[in-house]
């Protein structure tokens, strides 16, 4: 998101994800049909449940971006869901930014930090083949210290 310039804003805000971009990400239909989506398949739904946004709660460019689901059912209050997200985000603590029921939710489902990074490694292999003569700016992004919430287990001094 930071390589394409989306939500650098100085402000606090958020998208909803197409479902077109949705759709070119899932390997299986029913991972992201939604309630709205027009598909013949009678297997529509079974994993999918909501509307995928991503929010920014900071004011700053490099504020870290977060994916968040809505159930379908509460779309008409979106704004209001995300609003209060944003409150709680405020007033994140451990993790500045992050709201902390959210914080609360993930407790069990995060990956661990081994698994994490040979995911992110992966993912930094594709994204360096993909850019080729841009990586220059990958790497700059990498340098960035942004990881907050592995801040926190971090002892001083090393």
């Amino acid at each position: 998101m930071y390589l394409e310039r989306i939500l650098t804003n100085r402000y606090p805000c958020y998208v909803a994800v197409p479902e077109s971009l949705e759709e070119t990400v899932y390997n299986h239909v029913e991972y992201y049909q939604n309630a709205y989506s027009e598909s013949e398949d009678t297997r529509k739904n079974i994993f999918a449940a909501g509307k995928m946004y991503f929010l920014k709660f900071g004011d700053m460019e490099q504020d870290p971006i977060w994916p968040v689901d809505i159930w379908t059912d509460q779309q008409h209050d979106a704004a209001s869901i995300i609003g209060y997200l944003l409150a709680d985000a405020l007033n994140g603590f451990p993790v500045p930014l992050y709201p902390l029921s959210l914080q609360k939710a993930h407790e069990s489902a995060a990956l661990g930090s081994f698994d994490f990074d040979i995911l992110q490694d992966m993912i930094i292999d594709g994204l360096r083949d993909l850019l080729m003569d841009e990586q220059e700016m990958l790497d700059r992004y990498l340098l960035l210290d942004r990881n907050i919430a592995l801040q926190r287990y971090m002892k001083e001094g090393k």
